[in-house]
């Protein structure tokens, strides 16, 4: 047989070259260059400005809104006020017109009954219908007092001056003259003049001018109550 080759021989690893079980050195990261102190200042600055701006810029908006909302409050609670007021001086007016209505019926009133009385003693009527005059007259001064009383607590003060003259005068008129008649020649059930025919003709004509002195007095304070009423409800509503 023939001779066996010769095995070839292997080959030398290179001696420079790594052994294939180590591992491969990672690349170095790239080192970034800082910026420079000057440069981080003014970006601070910037950063700072900005935040203060927008710190103003809403407290400004929130303090515009607050000063909007309080001045809202502020004009409708003006003009509720002012309706209110409008409201109750209107209906204080309404009130005094009406008393200052009813007053001057009442005045008039009493004044018509002072003369038909005037009229009753000037024509010589009977006792009878004298002392029913008289009464009814007595009456009015009832209503006539009461709603003068009225006015003064709810009248203005210029007229709450006034009223009470009218009284006075018709309660002076009452005690000087009405009553000691009615004492003697009306009052029941025996007055001692009823029998005194020249005593009532006498006294009769001296209440009669005392009627008339007391309805000059009433006609002045007419035309005084009415120019004051005027004024009175004249007032701006």
């Amino acid at each position: 047989m023939g001779a066996e080759p010769e095995p070839m021989p292997r080959p030398e690893p290179a001696a420079d070259s790594a052994p294939a079980s180590e591992a491969v050195a990672e690349p170095k990261p790239t080192q970034t260059r800082e910026p420079d102190s000057n440069l981080r200042r003014e970006l601070q600055v910037t950063t700072r400005t900005a935040r203060y701006a927008l710190i103003t810029a809403v407290s400004a908006a929130i303090i515009s809104s607050v000063v909007a909302a309080g001045s809202s409050v502020y004009v409708s609670i003006n003009q509720a006020n002012k309706a209110e007021q409008r409201a109750v001086t209107q209906a204080v007016r309404a009130d005094r017109e009406k008393n200052y209505r009813d007053y001057l019926l009442k005045f008039w009133s009493f004044v018509d009954r002072l003369n038909l009385l005037r009229g009753g003693l000037s024509a010589h009527q009977p006792v009878e219908s004298v002392r029913s005059e008289i009464n009814e007259l007595s009456r009015g001064l009832l209503e006539l007092k009461t709603a003068g009383e009225l006015l003064v607590m709810e009248g203005s003060p210029a007229m709450g001056n006034i009223t009470p003259e009218i009284l006075k005068a018709v309660l002076s008129f009452y005690s000087d003259h009405l009553e000691p008649f009615v004492t003697r020649y009306t009052a029941l059930p025996n007055a001692p003049g009823a029998n005194d025919s020249a005593g009532w003709e006498k006294d009769s004509a001296a209440l009669v001018s005392a009627i008339d002195d007391l309805d000059k007095k009433l006609a002045h304070f007419g035309d005084t109550f009415v120019d004051q009423g005027s004024k009175d409800l004249q007032q701006p509503r």
